[in-house]
């Protein structure tokens, strides 16, 4: 009824817990955007060490919701609030492919929980992370590898040559990780 009073209004209501499978018949009318919440009603924990895309059952769930909401999707990505406390990692390249994905696929609005996180969370790169949150997210085609770089120029100053090696060793090593569920261990 909205719709027809005031076709210029959105509403905005959550895919999440319980609602994060699309319904199978039901579709979302133009003016209704629906916001999608990576937690909760899945059967795996999130996998903070790999893009979006790389966890069939949350991308298969991300992908359906964009392909029936006309009005494109918002999204609300807990960040580094899912991060392992006892492991360094490097969350930076993570982010950036899931914020290119969420560009690939009609994402009009988006909410980065990325407060003040626990002391032993900060040094997974957490200021290059909201750095590259707020690039990306007005630029998605930016190059990741020349954004990294001014931001370590500009943060670390002298250190930064060590400070990006770190960078690239934490980024490599992660590549090498077996996926979550392999593990069976919440990452």
């Amino acid at each position: 009824d909205i719709e027809k009073e005031y076709p210029e209004v959105v509403v905005t209501t959550m895919a999440y817990m319980p609602t994060v499978p699309p319904p199978k018949t039901l579709h979302p009318r133009r003016n209704v955007m629906i916001r999608w919440i990576d937690w909760g009603g899945f059967k795996e924990a999130p996998d903070t060490t790999r893009p979006l895309r790389e966890q069939p059952e949350r991308a298969d769930s991300f992908l359906a919701w964009s392909a029936i909401t006309p009005a494109g999707l918002a999204i609300w990505d807990y960040g580094l609030g899912n991060a392992s406390a006892n492991i360094p990692f490097n969350p930076v390249p993570v982010l950036a492919d899931d914020l290119r994905f969420y560009a690939e696929h009609n994402v009009q609005a988006m909410f980065l929980q990325a407060g003040e996180m626990a002391p032993w969370r900060e040094d997974n790169f957490k200021p290059l992370y909201d750095y590259i949150a707020l690039r990306l997210l007005a630029q998605p085609g930016l190059s990741l590898d020349e954004e990294v770089g001014r931001f370590m120029a500009a943060y670390f100053g002298p250190a930064a040559g060590p400070m990006r090696q770190i960078y690239d060793d934490l980024a490599a090593r992660q590549q090498e990780l077996p996926p979550l569920k392999e593990v069976g261990g919440n990452v």
